[in-house]
């Protein structure tokens, strides 16, 4: 009798067991939901060509939310390097492209930006195949247009969460767009 009834109160904890962990993860993703919620970064951010150097892109990245957050990395993925036609109106407007690859931003790591708080990073322009140096900055005039792809890693303050932000910069229009991926994607973006 003392074996069934054992049995039988095992077997009631093991159900409550099951229960118990079954409602702890469910808490455990709402709390995670919550928080993610809670921080929602919002970025403004901008690619330009620096000047005088012509060589490089700077972005500007600025927090447009509450939450503070902290920019992980940066990393230039590439793009191309348009150039205008002599004559506009006549053929199509851009004559070349000239592609260049990644290049990481050493000063977008562990940036802490509070709400309205900005930063900036450079980005060097390396040209995918043979270019000499010379032959590169003299194609980098002032009658290009680019297109670029910046991925910025962000987390919260806690670093449990992270986003990542894709910036585009479109060369017909110069402007940007910027889109958001939750958890972050930044490893898969840069490979």
């Amino acid at each position: 009798m003392a074996a069934v009834v054992t049995t039988v109160l095992t077997a009631v904890l093991l159900g409550v067991t099951a229960r118990y962990v079954v409602l702890t993860r469910r808490m455990l993703e709402s709390n995670e939901a919550a928080a993610r919620a809670d921080f929602m970064p919002d970025i403004n951010a901008s690619i330009e060509l620096t000047h005088p150097r012509k060589d490089e892109v700077a972005i500007k990245i600025k927090n447009s939310a509450d939450p503070p957050f902290c920019i992980l990395r940066a990393r230039l993925l590439g793009g191309s390097v348009f150039k205008w036609s002599d004559t506009l109106g006549v053929g199509p407007p851009f004559t070349s492209e000239v592609k260049f690859g990644p290049s990481d931003g050493p000063t977008l790591k562990s940036v802490l930006l509070r709400k309205t708080g900005a930063t900036s990073g450079v980005f060097k322009l390396v040209p995918l195949g043979r270019m000499g140096k010379e032959e590169w900055l003299k194609l980098l005039d002032y009658r290009i247009s680019i297109a670029a792809t910046v991925v910025i890693e962000v987390s919260d303050i806690t670093g449990r969460i992270s986003y990542s932000f894709t910036v585009r910069l479109n060369p017909h229009t110069g402007g940007t767009n910027i889109q958001t991926r939750y958890p972050s994607i930044f490893e898969s973006e840069v490979v």
